[in-house]
């Protein structure tokens, strides 16, 4: 195969993965804690904080469940943060 394209695949998938560590887990947080009037502001605010915040919690969360648990307990917590954003964001 082609070093191009297996680059390509590979940033594809980086941006499909990039809200799925980097928005959602940030954007639950925030909202279920409202951290800094997180549900006050405007939504191009919440999506900038959910980036910080993410940036901050998910490597502990990440760290503590692939130790602790499992790899696969990471990547339910992954899917988990993923459905609570979709519910959360239903309901707005």
């Amino acid at each position: 195969m082609n070093f191009m394209m297996q680059d390509l695949l590979g940033t594809l998938l980086a941006f499909a993965l990039f809200p799925l560590v980097l928005i959602f887990p940030g954007y639950v947080c925030g909202w279920t804690f409202d951290l800094f009037d997180f549900r006050a502001r405007r939504l191009s605010t919440r999506f900038a904080l959910a980036l910080l915040l993410s940036v901050a919690i998910c490597p502990i969360l990440y760290y503590l469940a692939s130790s602790l648990i499992s790899m696969n307990a990471a990547l339910i917590l992954t899917f988990l943060f993923a459905g609570a954003f979709q519910i959360g964001r239903a309901h707005v």
